[in-house]
């Protein structure tokens, strides 16, 4: 599919996605609106990539790669753990949720993940997963069940933003969240 990437170039190329795909959606993004925010022709484009499914996967691995980097950073501070995981949740979620809410159609590109991105998503969640379990595990009393803490915190955002409230209320909520986690671990 031609040369490599220059880096420069391919952060140019999936920051223009996102605009278009979020302005746009899927369905309705094309390869020339994308060259055309690339500020590159159609042809430029597509040496670099060879349909807009493999820009989206790049493009939406690139954002929850992001998040999971500074929701990670969150999760290895200082703090104590009540901290740390409102940290990370308001770095997973909170900042993933205010993103994709500030573009009309940045809850298509949620959406989305789980068909053209999935496996380059399911990576990065696994990679999460794996971070959280092992905090969890180092601050957690004797005989608690990690692995039912970490899906309590990993999963529970979405059932917190199921009424659509407010982004300050789903933050409050991922508040709460952490404060819960962190007791039952320590207790």
């Amino acid at each position: 599919m031609g040369e490599p990437v220059e880096p420069d170039k391919k952060a140019l190329i999936l920051d223009a996605a996102l605009v278009k795909f979020s302005a746009y959606g899927f369905a309705r993004t094309s390869m020339a609106d994308i060259a055309e925010a690339a500020g590159m022709s159609r042809p430029g484009l597509y040496q670099h990539y060879g349909n807009k499914e493999e820009i989206f996967r790049a493009m939406l691995g690139q954002v929850f790669e992001d998040a999971a980097a500074k929701a990670l950073l969150a999760l290895e501070s200082e703090h104590d753990l009540e901290a740390r995981l409102d940290g990370f949740l308001q770095r997973w979620y909170g900042d993933l949720t205010e993103r994709m809410r500030a573009t009309e159609h940045g809850a298509d590109l949620v959406e989305a993940k789980a068909g053209h991105a999935k496996p380059i998503v399911d990576e990065v969640n696994n990679r999460v997963r794996r971070a959280v379990t092992e905090c969890l595990g180092a601050a957690a009393a004797p005989g608690t069940d990690i692995a039912a803490l970490a899906d309590l915190l990993l999963l529970s955002p979405f059932g917190l933003k199921y009424d659509d409230p407010s982004l300050a209320k789903f933050r409050r909520r991922l508040s709460a969240l952490a404060v819960s986690v962190a007791g039952s671990a320590q207790s």
